[in-house]
């Protein structure tokens, strides 16, 4: 919250504070942030995807399915949100552990001597 408070035309606290209540099993507050974070960067496919994921996790199918739609028209290459979007209505639906992971192993990969 104060590093929402320190920067208040940027969306990066949000995102952050709604993986970290992700990781923690707390949608609800996941949905917070991520809601405060689309109101400053409604162009940010990255709170679009964590909308999603925190949706699916409270059984808002109809809700999550949307926010990961929009998430692939912001970014329709990302591998990720393509991955969310077959898994959203399933009974495993990308967890944001699973995203981060993968988003970060790609990093990696581009950035490894």
């Amino acid at each position: 919250s104060l590093a929402a408070d320190y920067e208040p035309l940027d969306s990066a606290p949000m995102t952050l504070g709604a993986a970290l209540e992700l990781r923690g099993g707390q949608a609800t507050s996941a949905l917070r942030w991520t809601q405060a974070g689309l109101r400053r960067d409604p162009g940010d496919w990255v709170l679009w995807l964590e909308d999603g994921i925190a949706n699916g996790a409270l059984a808002g199918s109809a809700a999550a399915v949307a926010a990961l739609d929009h998430a692939r028209t912001l970014d329709p290459r990302e591998p990720v949100i393509a991955l969310a979007q077959q898994r959203a209505t399933t009974s495993t639906p990308l967890t944001i552990t699973q995203a981060a992971s993968m988003l970060t192993s790609r990093a990696q990969a581009r950035v490894a001597p």
